[in-house]
């Protein structure tokens, strides 16, 4: 082997030699970046997972809560419906009572609404056609360490019951504006047990 021979077998040698040198530098490098790349990929995929399970999370609690307070709504949009039944029921009952059951209400009434000094006792044009003889009486023999009352009709009441007015106070005592007092006061109750 010539001389030149034998220097281009060696400069091959070193160049081969080089070449695995760098070839296994780009490898590791490679495999470094790569092992960096799945490394930082795990944790982001992690990371995705954690946000998703807790949004996900998040959409179950909400969903409960909705159902829940649906469910409230309906428990109570129920209970609304049977007690406007029976609210209605109950006008049906006292607008159908007999005329002494009646005017024993009215007084009943009368004597726990009075209040002191002197009143009027109003009643519908019709109803005073039907008053007891001793029915104002009665009720101012009770009502006499408060005041008295003055019994007259009114055009403008129409309905069963009657209204008491001292002075520029008047309270409503039909039998109709009692039920939806009582209607208004659960209603409160029930906005009350849903948002509180």
């Amino acid at each position: 082997m010539s001389g030149i021979d034998k220097i281009i077998a060696h400069l091959s040698s070193d160049c081969e030699q080089e070449c695995a040198e760098i070839a296994k530098k780009a490898e590791d490098k490679a495999a470094e970046i790569i092992a960096d790349a799945q490394q930082k990929a795990e944790i982001k995929s992690n990371e995705i997972v954690t946000q998703a399970q807790k949004k996900a999370d998040e959409i179950i609690r909400l969903a409960q809560s909705s159902a829940q307070m649906q469910k409230r709504q309906n428990e109570l949009a129920s209970k609304v419906r049977v007690l406007n039944s029976v609210l209605k029921d109950a006008l049906v009952s006292i607008e159908n009572m007999s005329d002494n059951e009646y005017w024993s209400a009215l007084e009943s009434l009368a004597v726990r609404n009075a209040q002191k000094g002197c009143g009027q006792l109003l009643v519908s044009q019709k109803e005073m056609k039907s008053v007891p003889e001793n029915f104002i009486s009665t009720i101012n023999s009770r009502i006499s360490d408060k005041g008295s009352l003055e019994l007259a009709s009114s055009d403008k009441i129409d309905k069963k019951g009657m209204v008491l007015v001292y002075g520029d106070i008047e309270i409503n005592l039909t039998f109709e504006a009692i039920i939806d007092a009582s209607r208004d006061e659960l209603k409160e109750t029930a906005q009350k047990v849903l948002f509180d």
